[in-house]
């Protein structure tokens, strides 16, 4: 586009107020590498469908999208994302993981630490189960709730591979559960060094 790409209008309409900001977004890409599809994600965009276009593909991402409640869909202002320098996603938003965590008492931070890592723990087998005997109804609840733990504790990565498993999947594909995998891994471990770090005793 002459003045503005698709990704500098997504944020733009992400900072919006008075309900704009959870515009649906559907982007259109020529970047097929799964790593490039992840930084779109996190830009904001709730779905992609890669060049050339067709019919179903359009069709399955606007299902996708408004299958989901309004408020499933709702963002905060997403981080600035390089283009076409396509860098990986924060693992975490320490600020928000940080803020949380500092909202119990210092002798709740590990209970409340471990409760993120169970449900994690929990609702990411159910979606791989689900990916691979292919149950979307299943991977529609588990990713609800993942969603759900992800914003409010700041988790970052594993929310824009989890978002490009759940589409890969509505689309018809195989998903590759080994990133989201290695992914929970390294979050749960930053999760722990947070909650033991100095900073949030």
């Amino acid at each position: 586009m002459p003045r503005m790409d698709g990704v500098e209008a997504t944020k733009r309409i992400r900072a919006m107020i008075n309900g704009r900001q959870t515009t649906p977004i559907i982007g259109v890409t020529a970047f097929a590498a799964q790593e490039e599809q992840v930084a779109l994600l996190i830009a904001g965009m709730d779905a992609l469908v890669v060049k050339p276009i067709k019919p179903v593909k359009l069709r399955d991402a606007m299902a996708t999208i408004f299958a989901e409640p309004k408020a499933d869909r709702r963002r905060s202002r997403p981080d600035r994302v390089p283009i076409p320098e396509f860098q990986e996603a924060l693992l975490i938003d320490v600020s928000i993981l940080e803020s949380q965590l500092g909202s119990v008492p210092a002798d709740m931070r590990q209970r409340l630490s471990e409760t993120v890592a169970r449900d994690l723990k929990k609702w990411h087998a159910t979606f791989i189960d689900a990916c691979n005997s292919n149950d979307h109804a299943d991977a529609g609840r588990a990713h609800h709730a993942l969603k759900g733990v992800c914003e409010g504790f700041g988790i970052r990565r594993y929310t824009a591979y989890l978002e490009l498993a759940r589409n890969t999947l509505l689309a018809g594909g195989k998903v590759e559960t080994g990133a989201l995998e290695e992914i929970l891994s390294a979050t749960l471990d930053e999760i722990e060094r947070h909650t033991n770090s100095p900073g949030t005793q």
